[in-house]
């Protein structure tokens, strides 16, 4: 009599697979929690293989909380947790970004980013902002722009009119 399972394994997805067991040897190489999990497993004997899939099912579980649950998943190989807009600026302020798609991509960002990360989220934000106001640079300065309709987004802070004579109604 065949395996109850047979038909399982003729139908799962292997690209999917493949790249699971993809992400769990880079988070086994790159990730020391993960990295000292793998240390501990292999000191109880187990196979190496056995590592991989509970890597990938770990991965696995992480980003379907974060994709269905649309919040932060605070675990201990994510600790202590940065600013993610705040690397997101730093990203393209590095690849020289034009302003226009920085802040399109960031408003991006806070809209997905959960209410309850707006406090902690500001934070590097309106230190990069009295740091734009003090440099006493000549130029165009789009990331001194940015981080007002950034922070007014998140609902932090009073926003400057960008036009002058014209008053805020807030």
């Amino acid at each position: 009599m065949p395996s109850p399972f047979t038909s399982l394994r003729a139908c799962f997805n292997r690209r999917l697979r493949a790249s699971l067991l993809g992400i769990a040897d880079n988070w086994l190489q790159c990730n020391d929690y993960f990295r000292g999990l793998a240390g501990r497993w292999k000191a109880c004997g187990k196979d190496p293989r056995h590592s991989h899939v509970k890597v990938a099912c770990r991965f696995s579980r992480l980003a379907y909380l974060i994709v269905a649950g649309g919040e932060l998943v605070p675990h201990p190989c994510l600790l202590p947790r940065s600013a993610i807009l705040d690397k997101l600026i730093e990203f393209h302020q590095q690849h020289q970004t034009p302003p226009d798609r920085m802040l399109a991509e960031l408003q991006t960002a806070a809209d997905r980013l959960p209410r309850g990360q707006y406090a902690h989220e500001a934070v590097p934000l309106v230190k990069r902002l009295a740091e734009a106001r003090i440099a006493r640079r000549r130029g165009p300065q789009p990331i001194g722009e940015i981080l007002p309709l950034l922070l007014a987004k998140l609902g932090i802070g009073d926003v400057p009119s960008m036009v002058a004579g014209v008053r805020d109604l807030s």
